[in-house]
């Protein structure tokens, strides 16, 4: 069964549908891509500065196995 799975991807992307769908998402994702219009809290700048920022912190290992068991539990990752 899964085999199955990972063998239609394969079948997909290779030969002569695989170049048809790689010439169409090439076509596609060409050019500049748009701006989100997501909601912010204050004017967005009309330059795209890529300034970030990082706050470092240290979790306690309890908490840290805390959240680990309930990533495990919802079937995410952290």
């Amino acid at each position: 069964m899964n085999s199955d799975y990972v063998r239609l991807p394969k079948e997909l992307v290779e030969g002569e549908k695989g170049e048809k769908l790689w010439e169409y998402w090439q076509q596609k994702l060409a050019g500049e891509l748009p701006v989100l219009n997501l909601p912010t809290d204050r004017p967005r700048s009309p330059l795209q500065t890529d300034n970030g920022a990082a706050y470092p912190f240290k979790l306690s290992e309890k908490l840290t196995r805390q959240l680990k068991a309930l990533a495990k539990q919802e079937e995410v990752t952290l």
